[in-house]
């Protein structure tokens, strides 16, 4: 598997995406909602300047769009850059009231 985060251009990057794939083998075993959870929290720990952190799914894609549900990324609809794909976004107030127990949803 891979995961990546590949931040915006620029000394202090507001956004970043984010990647993932897992190989068949670890597909249904929560591999994914962890590491979604965990490596997004971290990204905004260790760069305090990022605002937001977006994914682009396919759409038939639906055991990644639940895991970044899950990790509460929300969706934002069709991706402006990539035809046929939607865009996920968790921002960092979002992020912070999810580990804060406060978050609504």
């Amino acid at each position: 598997g891979q995961v990546r985060m590949l931040f915006e251009a620029g000394p202090a990057p507001k956004t970043a995406e984010f990647s993932y794939w897992f190989g068949r083998a670890h597909w249904g075993k929560g591999l994914g909602s962890a590491i979604v959870a965990i490596h997004s929290g971290r990204t905004f720990v260790t760069h305090p300047g990022l605002t937001s952190i977006f994914a682009v799914v396919h759409p038939d894609n639906t055991a990644s769009r639940k895991v970044l549900r899950k990790a509460g990324y929300v969706e934002e609809g069709p991706d402006s850059r990539r035809p046929g794909w939607i865009s996920y976004r968790l921002t960092r107030a979002r992020a912070e009231a999810i580990n804060s127990g406060s978050d609504p949803t």
